[in-house]
């Protein structure tokens, strides 16, 4: 038997039997690290993208093989036997894939860009039948026709066609590159152009007939820009009432209507909605808005067929009741209470559908539902070593900052074995225009099984609560969005929950800056301040980085920080130091294009000037964040032991 076959092999056994994960004791109160508690919980998932084929007859699995992204087929016909690994050599692994027709898979490439560790997509599209059969290199330099563009597939056409987009990898004698909406033929690779933008880096939507009718783009003011086909057949310019940020959903089944995401211009509290504009008369109506929060769409297929909402805990509203899978979404509610439940996939005719299933204190599990026999089926679980550990259920909770402004956050408590309060580690998230969600956090229940209390806070400037909102963290990076923060430990403290001579925080990216920054505007609080590819000098934001070298990045910086060098300065962690009176562990890769290395370095030579002590740790080849499961066990082993070998503070 080949190597090839022995590998097959090895997976249709992982795959068709989950295996028994080893029983963890409870760690809490730990006072040293626990390497396999640490080792199973950075581990990237083994199983994910479950898609089943438009007949029925195969499952698609990502999983990992050689420590990278690959597809393993399963012929349902043959007892879920693997027939094929869609794998690649070298620094090349799938990014992502998509059935085609019941046979043909196109897969996504993705590598290793320089010496980073982390792949990064490259739109270069591959094609291959389940069975291995007819493979071919579709789109990009590596097909016979070699484009120097990346492709994105945007709509299936028909059994034989795809549209993508097409990307230029640069500019061409001088001028603009222009995307291009293409038809590609996923057996030859032959292309033809639908039609070429007119907007710099638009990106054109299809119709449901496939026929390009709207083009969105960002001007150098990051202003949205659209144009749409009118009801004679002519593109114009298509002005509508929203913010920036808006985006196009498609189209209706009629062709009439196109569904957007976007918060309406001088409304109220200015929180996104759906919406849908008449292409015929012009009118917007909106479909679905919430009070304080806005939804996230959901597609099946060029379908809208329902939102999620989130102000607390998730919650899944119909849009289009008599849909087949919100039909299933029903079901299946009722069947996983308290679960974010998604439809990864169907059949063609929707007699199977593949479900994810997660929670607070579960990783994605994967079942299949057999619509004619009303069954439910257990597939597989992401991280089948994680089966027997017990988890702690994340709670929402609500507080008002000093100046009576509505937070919300997220708190995981430990499980306490005696009456002694936890310590808790506060995490700020990243952006800071993003938001945190109740869900399975690995590195909530990683600091949670060595005992410590878990606080995540929707500061001022998360985005998902309103323009409004969103906005008042603008020019107050440094202040307050990081009271929010301060004063979200604060109402759990107040609470009794946690001991408050045992206070760390610890955030990657803005929640790096955070970490740093809450350190310096309350020297007393936290015993530890951990950032992880931070930002800590504001000017350098303007001169390192890929912020500054996009197109949108200075309007933005702007926009988002003022335009006063003097408050960037008085904002800047790393200019503050001498009031710092936390333990600091520095963290970073050292080819990090997003939060430059240099923000390390600069702040460890404030603190070297100051004479301070802090911890060091960086990876040559890692970028916004540590890939390699080796380095993220090096990362988590010496932060747990950094937090608990910290003396307690004297108050």
């Amino acid at each position: 038997m080949s190597l090839s076959m022995n590998i097959l092999k090895t997976y249709a056994v992982y795959l068709c039997f989950l295996t028994t994960a080893f029983v963890i004791a409870e760690a809490a109160l730990a006072t040293t690290p626990n390497a396999k508690i640490i080792a199973d919980l950075v581990k990237h998932p083994q199983y994910s993208m479950v898609r089943i084929s438009p007949t029925g007859d195969y499952l698609a699995v990502m999983i990992r093989h050689n420590e990278k992204r690959a597809v393993a087929i399963l012929d349902r016909r043959q007892s879920n036997e693997v027939i094929n690994l869609i794998a690649f050599n070298d620094d090349i692994e799938v990014a992502s894939y998509r059935w085609v027709n019941d046979q043909r898979l196109v897969v996504d490439k993705a590598r290793k860009v320089g010496e980073l560790d982390r792949p990064r997509p490259t739109g270069q599209l591959f094609a291959v039948n389940a069975d291995g059969t007819k493979s071919i290199e579709i789109y990009g330099f590596m097909s016979k026709q070699q484009q120097f563009a990346g492709g994105t597939v945007v709509d299936l056409v028909d059994d034989r066609h795809i549209l993508i987009q097409s990307q230029p990898y640069g500019s061409v004698k001088g001028k603009d590159y222009l995307n291009e909406l293409l038809k590609l033929n996923v057996y030859t690779g032959k292309t033809k152009r639908i039609r070429r933008g007119s907007l710099r880096g638009s990106s054109i939507i299809p119709d449901q007939r496939h026929k390009p009718r709207m083009e969105i783009g960002i001007s150098d003011n990051q202003d949205t820009v659209f144009s749409y086909i009118d009801e004679q057949g002519e593109w114009q310019a298509l002005d509508t009432p929203f913010e920036n940020g808006v985006v196009p959903l498609g189209f209706s089944q009629d062709n009439q209507k196109v569904y957007f995401l976007g918060a309406e211009q001088n409304a109220e509290k200015r929180i996104a909605a759906i919406w849908e504009f008449s292409l015929k008369d012009g009118n917007y109506q909106v479909v679905y808005q919430h009070p304080r929060v806005a939804p996230s769409p959901v597609m099946d297929e060029d379908d809208l067929i329902g939102v999620w909402v989130e102000e607390y805990y998730p919650e899944y509203v119909d849009i289009n009741p008599q849909h087949p899978s919100s039909q299933l979404r029903r079901i299946l509610t009722n069947t996983f209470a308290g679960a974010r439940v998604e439809i990864t996939s169907h059949t063609e005719n929707y007699e199977e559908s593949v479900v994810a299933v997660t929670s607070d204190q579960k990783p994605v599990e994967y079942y299949i539902f057999d619509r004619k026999q009303k069954q439910l089926k257990k597939l597989l679980d992401s991280r089948p070593w994680l089966s027997d550990y017990a988890f702690q259920p994340t709670d929402a909770i609500e507080f008002l900052a000093r100046d009576n402004l509505k937070i919300t956050g997220y708190l995981t408590l430990p499980k306490q074995t005696n009456d002694q309060r936890p310590g808790l580690v506060v995490m700020p998230h990243g952006g800071p225009h993003a938001r945190d969600y109740w869900g399975f956090d690995h590195w909530v229940q990683l600091l949670s099984l060595h005992g410590y209390a878990v606080l995540k806070i929707n500061f001022r400037g998360s985005t998902g609560f309103g323009k409004n909102f969103e906005e008042a963290g603008w020019g107050e990076w440094g202040r307050k969005t990081q009271y929010d923060i301060i004063d979200g430990v604060q109402w759990v403290i107040g609470q009794g929950l946690v001991d408050p001579d045992n206070l760390h925080i610890f955030g990657a990216s803005f929640g790096g800056y955070s970490a740093l920054q809450s350190a310096v505007l309350e020297p007393d609080l936290f015993k530890t301040a951990t950032g992880y590819v931070g930002v800590y000098d504001l000017p350098l934001l303007f001169g390192k980085g890929d912020i500054p070298t996009a197109r949108w990045g200075g309007a933005y910086l702007n926009k988002t920080l003022g335009n006063d060098p003097g408050e960037w300065l008085k904002q800047s962690p790393a200019r503050q130091v001498n009031q710092i009176k936390a333990s600091v562990f520095i963290v970073h890769g050292e080819d990090d294009d997003r939060a430059h290395f240099d923000h390390a370095k600069t702040l460890a030579a404030a603190l070297d000037a100051q004479g301070l002590n802090y911890k060091w740790l960086t990876k040559d080849g890692e970028g916004h964040g540590f890939y390699k499961e080796e380095n993220r066990q090096e990362l988590w082993n010496e932060l747990l032991g950094f937090l608990m070998t910290q003396e307690p503070r004297i108050r």
